[in-house]
Protein backbone atom coordinates (compact mmCIF):
# COMPACT_ATOMS: atom_id res chain seq x y z
CA UNK A 1 0.00 0.00 0.00
CA UNK A 2 2.52 2.20 0.80
CA UNK A 3 4.74 1.69 -2.58
CA UNK A 4 1.36 2.38 -4.45
CA UNK A 5 0.82 5.75 -1.99
CA UNK A 6 4.33 6.71 -3.38
CA UNK A 7 3.71 6.27 -7.16
CA UNK A 8 0.18 8.24 -6.97
CA UNK A 9 1.16 11.14 -4.77
CA UNK A 10 4.95 11.58 -7.09
CA UNK A 11 2.32 11.12 -10.46
CA UNK A 12 0.28 13.84 -9.21
CA UNK A 13 2.93 16.06 -7.77
CA UNK A 14 3.97 15.83 -11.07
CA UNK A 15 0.38 16.67 -12.90
CA UNK A 16 0.49 19.86 -10.85
CA UNK A 17 3.76 20.79 -11.86
CA UNK A 18 3.15 20.05 -15.58
CA UNK A 19 -0.66 21.00 -16.66
CA UNK A 20 -0.07 24.91 -15.73
CA UNK A 21 2.92 25.04 -18.12
CA UNK A 22 0.39 23.63 -20.75
CA UNK A 23 -2.29 26.07 -20.07
CA UNK A 24 0.42 29.01 -20.12
CA UNK A 25 1.63 27.73 -23.64
CA UNK A 26 -2.43 27.10 -24.91
CA UNK A 27 -1.90 23.57 -25.30
CA UNK A 28 -4.71 22.98 -22.90
CA UNK A 29 -7.78 24.79 -22.25
CA UNK A 30 -7.93 26.77 -19.16
CA UNK A 31 -10.98 24.46 -18.08
CA UNK A 32 -8.89 21.26 -19.21
CA UNK A 33 -6.37 22.44 -16.68
CA UNK A 34 -8.73 23.51 -13.82
CA UNK A 35 -10.16 19.87 -14.09
CA UNK A 36 -6.57 18.36 -14.30
CA UNK A 37 -4.80 20.44 -11.85
CA UNK A 38 -8.02 20.13 -9.09
CA UNK A 39 -7.77 16.01 -9.88
CA UNK A 40 -4.11 15.92 -9.32
CA UNK A 41 -4.00 18.18 -6.53
CA UNK A 42 -6.74 15.81 -4.78
CA UNK A 43 -4.72 13.09 -5.08
CA UNK A 44 -1.68 14.33 -3.87
CA UNK A 45 -3.07 15.33 -0.41
CA UNK A 46 -5.31 11.88 -0.02
CA UNK A 47 -1.91 9.74 -1.19
CA UNK A 48 1.08 11.76 0.26
CA UNK A 49 0.04 11.83 4.32
CA UNK A 50 0.21 7.61 4.10
CA UNK A 51 3.85 7.46 3.39
CA UNK A 52 4.88 11.31 4.65
CA UNK A 53 3.43 10.71 7.90
CA UNK A 54 5.04 7.44 9.67
CA UNK A 55 2.86 5.46 11.89
CA UNK A 56 -0.11 6.87 10.66
CA UNK A 57 -2.61 3.98 10.94
CA UNK A 58 -0.59 2.57 13.72
CA UNK A 59 -2.44 1.97 17.35
CA UNK A 60 -0.32 4.41 19.88
CA UNK A 61 -3.37 4.55 22.35
CA UNK A 62 -3.28 1.88 25.37
CA UNK A 63 -5.79 0.16 26.15
CA UNK A 64 -8.53 2.09 28.41
CA UNK A 65 -9.16 -0.85 31.28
Amino acid sequence: MKIFAVIVSILSLFGCILIPFLSFFNVVSFETYLRWFNIASLFWFLSAPIWLIPNLFKKTAEKVK
